[in-house]
């Protein structure tokens, strides 16, 4: 599925603690990488993380730009509310296959029986001086 499919996408349904969400994947300057939405939700705080790394090389240090957000939503994810994002933060060392950095966005509600879920961006450096930007796939809608 392309992220640009999946932005049209509303997040599944409802469940207890923690999710990861679908990996997306797209390719930039001939090297894949992968972008990915996990949702977490306790008692009173919900953490929207996006994650991403490379899939086929070694990437150097400021390659990747990631950035998290959680929304709070309804029990189907409709009708949903950025609730936090996290700055925007550039990896600090390089990434190879199996390896990626992770940054958070952390909403803080007091309690209650809330639904939220994790989206963020993601931005991978092209060879022509600029970033290229994709969002992720909506994360899985939790619940404390």
């Amino acid at each position: 599925m392309s992220l640009a499919a999946s932005l049209a996408l509303v997040p599944a349904a409802a469940q207890a603690g923690y999710a990861p969400g679908d990996r997306g994947v797209y390719t930039v300057s001939g090297i894949t990488y992968w972008n990915q939405a996990n949702t977490n939700v306790v008692t009173s705080a919900a953490t929207g993380e996006t994650r991403s790394g490379p899939d086929t090389h070694c990437v150097s240090p400021g390659s990747i730009a990631i950035r998290g957000k959680v929304f709070e939503s309804s029990s189907t994810g409709t009708a949903a509310a950025l609730r936090a994002e996290s700055v925007v933060w550039y990896t600090n060392a390089t990434l190879c296959p199996g390896e990626y950095n992770g940054y958070s966005a952390y909403c803080y509600f007091g309690g209650g029986f809330r639904y939220f879920y994790s989206g963020g961006d993601s931005w991978a450096w092209n060879s022509g001086g600029y970033y290229n930007w994709y969002n992720t796939i909506p994360g899985k809608v939790q619940n404390p």
